[in-house]
């Protein structure tokens, strides 16, 4: 389809312990020349369209909770990356 993004990024975040989707959680994600931020869902979710081919880092922040940290995520055009992010209480 002309035009048309596709998702390259899809993350959920949930409770490690008791595995419900977070909502409203921070996320930052960064290649180290452009970064990009966003809220999860209120299913947990974030899904990103507008990232170039490369490897980036994934903070996630929320309260109550360690920061997380994800480094070397690969995106490459055409595939869909699909991360499951469990975050632990502090």
């Amino acid at each position: 389809q002309l035009g048309a993004k596709h998702i390259l990024l899809a993350l959920h975040i949930v409770d490690d312990h008791t595995g419900v989707s977070l909502k409203h959680v921070d996320i930052s994600i960064t290649n180290g020349v452009v970064t990009l931020t966003g809220l999860t869902t209120r299913h947990g979710n974030l899904r990103e369209k507008t990232m170039a081919n490369g490897n980036y880092t994934i903070t996630t922040v929320f309260p109550t909770y360690i920061t997380d940290v994800q480094t070397g995520v690969g995106i490459e055009e055409g595939k869909i990356k699909r991360i499951t992010i469990r975050l632990r209480k502090a």
